[in-house]
């Protein structure tokens, strides 16, 4: 799993292989890229949360610089269902979109979400931990 918060606040999820089927038994581990500056990645968790009002919920921790040090997010149980269906799940909360996307097929993803995948999957490799 891969994300990040990008420039205009939208936070962009990605989930690789069988990491969406693995989220309804597990909390899945990923990376965060803090987008002023890639390098400065943190672990990113997700989870689902039965009895969250919120369909989802982002939360994490910043250092004295600004960048995330850990970032978490939370789905409830109907939001987790919409994105199995439809392997894309996504809301919008006043100033910001937060979305959810299958990347274990790239058929799943439109054309800006697939650069913004490549995008950290480039991140990725250069810095990993």
């Amino acid at each position: 799993m891969l994300g990040e918060t990008r420039q205009n606040n939208d936070v962009y999820i990605f989930f690789e292989n069988d990491e969406i089927e693995r989220l309804r038994h597990e909390k899945i581990q990923g990376t965060y890229f803090n987008f002023k500056n890639p390098s400065k990645t943190c672990s990113l968790d997700a989870s689902i949360d039965n009895e969250m009002r919120d369909r989802i919920k982002t939360s994490g921790e910043k250092n004295e610089e600004g960048f995330f040090t850990r970032f978490h997010i939370k789905i409830n149980l109907e939001r987790y269902e919409t994105l199995v269906e439809k392997r894309t799940s996504g809301i919008h909360e006043g100033f910001r979109h937060i979305e959810l996307l299958d990347a274990s097929n790239m058929d799943n993803l439109d054309f800006g979400d697939r650069f913004g995948y490549r995008q950290l999957k480039h991140y990725e490799s250069q810095y990993s931990r």
